[in-house]
């Protein structure tokens, strides 16, 4: 008689984590203890990243894997952060809860094409579109840089960027649609595993990871939000550059 097994593999640990940070993000809004409830999306995110990653390097995807990995990432990177700008900032506002619903929305809606395409965008080292952990993120950011304006703590962070924290709470709503389309477009980002952490590193790599450490620690906030920023550019950049050389081939 066949014995069935019973049982998950390792990166669906960090999965369960993933979802764990979300559910607690939402706790820790509604208690309004916003800084920990953004940190907590961003948390998410690294789980999110060793899951995928020890999925490749220990070869125990699964198509359970996939479909828990998603629902992890709608809770995480969809309702979580979408709920946490909602009661900080949008929900004085008419329609703050459609832009919040419009973001929740493409998650899914990008989790859902990213499933469907998945052997495909695996092989590809750049995704389609912007991955649901880094959108999330941009909104994460925005709460943490909001937080450190409020309080006046200028050497927790860049001055030139806490200064205009502002004025991203002003495009906020025009942020979300635009971060929201950037997840159904099919512009290219990089995908994690273009990253190699066996062998030896360049020494130029290891000496740009050690001052990315160095000012991690002492302006974290303010890196988070840097490289989102860099990382929702490059799609758009990459397009424009991309299209450039095409027509100077012609």
């Amino acid at each position: 008689m066949k014995k069935f097994r019973t049982g998950i593999y390792l990166p669906s640990v960090f999965t369960a984590v993933n979802i764990g940070c979300g559910f607690v993000s939402v706790i820790f809004a509604l208690q309004e203890r916003y800084s920990l409830a953004a940190w907590l999306i961003v948390l998410g995110w690294v789980m999110d990243s060793l899951d995928g990653y020890l999925a490749r390097m220990t070869h125990t995807g699964s198509k359970f894997g996939v479909e828990f990995d998603s629902i992890a990432d709608t809770v995480s990177f969809g309702m979580a952060p979408a709920l946490l700008v909602w009661i900080y900032y949008l929900k004085d506002f008419r329609l703050g809860w459609a832009v919040c619903l419009l973001f929740v929305l493409s998650v899914a809606i990008r989790l859902a094409r990213y499933n469907t395409g998945a052997s495909h965008e695996e092989k590809s080292p750049y995704f389609e579109g912007l991955p649901s952990p880094p959108a999330a993120g941009v909104l994460a950011a925005f709460v943490l840089l909001m937080e450190i304006y409020k309080a006046d703590s200028p050497k927790r962070s860049f001055r030139f960027l806490v200064e205009r924290a502002p004025l991203f709470a002003h495009i906020l709503p025009f942020l979300m649609v635009l971060v929201s389309f950037l997840m159904l477009t099919k512009l290219r980002y990089p995908h994690g595993s273009r990253l190699k952490l066996t062998g030896m590193l360049p020494m130029r790599v290891f000496t740009i990871t050690i001052v990315w450490l160095v000012l991690f620690v002492m302006y974290p906030e303010s890196i988070v939000s840097l490289m989102l920023i860099a990382y929702l550019l490059y799609g758009v950049l990459d397009i424009v550059v991309r299209t450039i050389r095409m027509r100077r081939k012609v």
